[in-house]
C-alpha cells in the first residue's frame, strides 16, 4: 500500500454506509501489511481483529486429514475475521498470495460503535451477512465439485 490513507468511503464494503458512519469507523481503522506466505489469522486463534482487503489476494485454507487445504480465495474488498466479530475463534487459516494490504477494526471498537449507533451495527452486520452467505456458496460448489467426482474449481492449494 501507498503511504496515502486509503478512505473507508472507496471501499466498496461501505458503499450503503452513511457518511457519519465511516466517519466514526475512521476513527479506529488502520492499514496493515503482510508479505506473501504471511499468516494474517490462526485457525483456532482469537483475533480481536477484523480486516477488509484493499489490495492483494488471500487464500482462506483448513486443516483437513493432516493437510492444509484452501478452499477458497479472497480479492480486494472482502472481509476476514468474521468470527472475531461475534466473539468467536478463527474458523480459518488467512495465508497472503502475495504482498496484501488490509484494514483493521479492532473488534472491542467496533462493538462500542455498535452500542452507540445501532443503525450502523445493523449496516455492518448486514455487510457481514453478505459476505458469509458468500462464503456459504463457495463452499457449495466445492462440495458439488467433490461429488461429481472432480478437484473443486482450482482453490485446493
Amino acid at each position: 500500500m501507498t503511504a496515502e490513507r486509503v478512505r473507508l468511503r472507496d471501499c466498496s464494503f461501505f458503499e450503503q454506509f452513511a457518511p457519519s458512519h465511516i466517519e466514526a469507523l475512521e476513527r479506529f481503522c488502520s492499514q496493515h501489511e503482510f508479505e506473501k506466505d504471511e499468516i494474517i489469522l490462526r485457525e483456532g486463534d482469537a483475533s480481536g481483529k477484523f480486516y477488509l482487503i484493499v489490495s492483494g489476494t488471500v487464500a482462506l485454507e483448513a486443516e483437513l486429514a493432516g493437510q492444509r487445504v484452501r478452499f477458497d480465495t479472497l480479492f480486494t474488498g472482502k472481509g476476514l475475521g468474521m468470527s472475531a466479530v461475534l466473539g468467536r475463534r478463527n474458523e480459518f487459516q488467512a495465508r497472503a498470495l502475495g504482498k496484501v494490504g488490509l484494514l483493521g477494526f479492532d473488534v472491542r471498537q467496533l462493538q462500542q460503535a455498535f452500542d452507540a449507533d445501532p443503525l450502523l451495527a445493523r449496516r455492518f452486520l448486514e455487510r457481514l451477512l453478505r459476505l458469509a452467505a458468500e462464503r456459504v456458496q463457495v463452499a457449495r460448489r466445492q462440495l458439488d465439485s467433490l461429488a461429481q467426482g472432480r478437484a473443486p474449481s482450482g482453490h485446493a492449494a
